[in-house]
């Protein structure tokens, strides 16, 4: 068997804008990957601005280098699937009690009271409730609503905040957004107590993992 390395070129690009590397392909030959690059370049050229424009290059590698990339590779998703893990009946169950235990908060409020003596032209937090996850294994910590008062146009605001534990490749942290919001304290109510609550919760929250661990 023989233990010549077998070489290739890959031609890569950077986009700019997203200021990210990716491999476009890969030839057997450096004029091959040459042409390729050339092609790519006049092509960018024709539609992107000069200072925003992707750029293209050449990379020799052998066959044991992509190997050893592609294991590397492998690795990091598998790190990435475990640090990112949850369980979906467990995550269910602590957005079902974050609403529950929020809407109750919620139906228990004069509105009025709370904003009495406030400026209504301003954002006013209310309220704010979180549950926490008593699973070791789940990525997430705490789930959190807060509950804004944001003036006349769409008063009634409700965010949500995911917080997560710290892992192998990623420290911890906290993705927040607005969730949902209402013209009328009723209807915000009413929200609460439909089972939409905790589907578009869960939607969401699941939306916040994959982005935390993307990187």
């Amino acid at each position: 068997m023989s233990n010549k390395q077998k070489i290739f070129y890959e031609v890569w690009s950077r986009d700019t804008f997203a200021n990210e590397s990716f491999l476009c392909e890969t030839f057997t030959t450096r004029d091959q990957a040459e042409r390729y690059c050339g092609k790519k370049e006049k092509e960018v050229a024709g539609y992107q601005d000069e200072e925003l424009r992707d750029t293209f290059w050449v990379v020799e590698i052998t066959d044991r280098e992509i190997e050893a990339r592609n294991r590397r590779d492998e690795e990091i998703e598998a790190q990435k699937r475990e640090d990112s893990f949850y369980d979906h009946t467990r995550l269910r169950s602590c957005a079902k009690e974050l609403i529950t235990q929020f809407g109750e908060r919620l139906q228990g409020c004069n509105i009025n009271e709370l904003l009495n003596g406030r400026n209504k032209k301003s954002s006013v937090r209310i309220l704010q409730h979180e549950v926490f996850s008593d699973n070791q294994v789940d990525c997430f910590e705490k789930l959190m609503f807060l509950f804004y008062y944001c003036g006349e146009s769409t008063p009634y605001i409700i965010v949500l905040e995911v917080c997560f534990k710290e892992r192998h490749r990623s420290g911890s942290g906290s993705i927040s957004r607005e969730l949902v919001c209402f013209e009328t304290f009723a209807e915000m109510i009413e929200w609460f107590n439909s089972g939409n609550a905790i589907d578009y919760t869960c939607e969401i929250i699941s939306e916040f993992v994959d982005r935390f661990y993307r990187d």
